[in-house]
């Protein structure tokens, strides 16, 4: 072969791989992902060019964007904030540095990851919840074509709560509603519904609840925000009083999961545990979020729940040092947390 031709022959042979290294990633909430090349962003959705169609994925469909030539220190930073370690994330993140010369969508992830974390610690008394604020309501500000824009504003939500705000948090969640998508409008419902049951009042709270129940729609992620709608319902009977409508329901709903689907299980028992609580049936509570403990805790928020109420339940019935280790696994796994905060 003539020298020419086989530099050529290697160039062909090589060009491939190099090609196909480089490549953007769409990871979804259901699993799976789709990869190729990032064609636009926007708050609602992100599109994709892969080997055979365009893709435009919803938001609400989203698990997380990996950019080709993103900081490696940045998928670690979501790794770790996924898994609740806040801290770890913002030193990563802080190791990726700042490079003005990144890809605007690069950018907006480092910027979003930063303000989000430096809440949630807040949120477990880890940080300044005012400078936090102050970073998600720029971050929201600056960044109206971000698809992190929607989850900057529940954080927002999520921080005001924590601080007492309900009413404030509710006008917050209301501009995620603004969305085109229907499970976009869903969530915002559930958070304010969530909201209001947080500062007792129920029954604006079950309104909320059984019109999310009523709603018929086949939206990709209208049914998990159904479920988490359904669980919140129980909680707001049994806290008025129908502990039996409420225990009801989330059977119901603990029947319905199937047994992959850890996370919802767990929801269901820390919510079956939340019921038997409003009726003063400790040991029954307790052994409700055992479930969790022992069986579904792989979802740090619900593992992270599950400890905070056995740390207080394993005392109430007479188990110091049971109730001692769960508060010791709670502030070693999940010290972000605010549930870590409680117990100390």
């Amino acid at each position: 072969m003539k020298p020419v031709h086989w530099i050529l022959s290697l160039v062909i042979l090589v060009a491939p791989a190099t090609t196909a290294s480089a490549v953007d990633r769409v990871r979804l909430v259901e699993g799976g992902s789709a990869s190729g090349t990032i064609q636009k962003i926007t708050r609602d959705a992100v599109t994709i060019e892969t080997i055979d169609r365009t893709i435009e994925v919803p938001v609400i469909q989203i698990r997380a964007v990996l950019f080709d030539d993103e900081p490696s220190q940045l998928g670690q930073a979501r790794i770790n904030t996924e898994n609740g370690g806040y801290e770890t994330a913002l030193e990563k993140l802080n190791q990726a540095g700042d490079d003005r010369s990144a890809a605007k969508g690069i950018q907006q992830d480092l910027a979003y990851y930063r303000a989000y974390c430096a809440a949630r610690l807040a949120m477990g008394g880890e940080g300044e919840a005012t400078q936090a604020g102050r970073a998600l309501t720029e971050f929201v500000r600056e960044n109206p074509d971000s698809y992190h824009y929607y989850a900057a504003v529940e954080a927002l939500g999520d921080l005001l709560v924590s601080i007492g705000r309900e009413e404030q948090a509710e006008r917050t969640y209301a501009q995620i509603a603004k969305a085109p998508s229907l499970g976009l409008k869903a969530r915002s419902a559930l958070l304010i519904g969530r909201s209001l049951q947080s500062r007792g009042e129920h029954e604006d709270a079950l309104r909320r609840f059984d019109a999310l129940l009523a709603a018929k729609a086949n939206e990709p992620g209208i049914a998990i925000i159904q479920q988490a709608a359904q669980l919140a319902k129980a909680e707001s009977l049994a806290a008025t009083g129908d502990l039996e409508g409420g225990l009801k329901l989330t059977r119901d709903a603990i029947r319905a999961a199937s047994a992959q689907e850890t996370a919802a299980l767990a929801a269901g028992y820390n919510t079956l545990g939340r019921c038997y609580e409003e009726a003063d049936r400790s040991k029954d509570a307790l052994f409700a979020y055992l479930h969790t403990d022992l069986l579904f805790n792989s979802d740090p928020a619900t593992h992270a729940e599950a400890l905070a109420h056995l740390a207080k339940l394993w005392r109430s019935v007479g188990k110091p040092d049971e109730a001692s280790d769960a508060a010791k696994r709670l502030r070693r796994q999940y010290a972000a947390s605010p549930q870590a905060r409680e117990v100390r």
